[in-house]
């Protein structure tokens, strides 16, 4: 069991972030508090540049298989 668990330390730790980070994040929100469009688009943003960031990716290659 040790063995598998040095092997697997860095799944470990990215599960164990993930599930604090959800933790954390339901805990310290405040649900009297409504979202504005100002919010959102904060959020959205990094999810907007990293399908930008694929798209500039995947075209060249695209590209370059049809020719």
């Amino acid at each position: 069991m040790v063995r598998i668990a040095k092997e697997n330390i860095l799944l470990l730790f990215t599960v164990a972030g993930v599930v604090a980070g959800i933790i954390l994040g339901i805990s310290l929100r405040d649900p009297e508090v409504k979202w504005n469009k100002r919010h959102l688009s904060y959020l959205r943003f990094p999810g907007d540049v990293f399908v930008q960031m694929l798209k500039m990716l995947i075209l060249p290659l695209i590209m370059s298989s049809i020719m």
